[in-house]
């Protein structure tokens, strides 16, 4: 997960049980940017692309659980 970034970030994370997640990247301006549904997952390692320049906002929704981390692409 390199923070800042040229473009891809690494977002991985393990949970106890199968859980359903939201995995959310919103631009500056609030707008999603991309979206993923996984289902019944316990440990997962997904890769994201940043497509511009800029501060964008990751959102992981795990269950019951929100997680959100500034990102930055130079």
């Amino acid at each position: 997960f390199p923070n800042p970034t040229t473009g891809w970030v690494t977002v991985e994370f393990a949970l106890t049980k199968p859980t359903n997640v939201t995995l959310r990247l919103d631009n500056s301006a609030g707008a999603t940017v991309q979206q993923k549904q996984l289902r019944n997952v316990t440990n997962q390692r997904q890769e994201v692309w940043l497509p511009a320049p800029g501060t964008y906002l990751l959102r992981l929704k795990l269950g019951d659980r929100n997680v959100m981390r500034k990102v930055v692409r130079q």
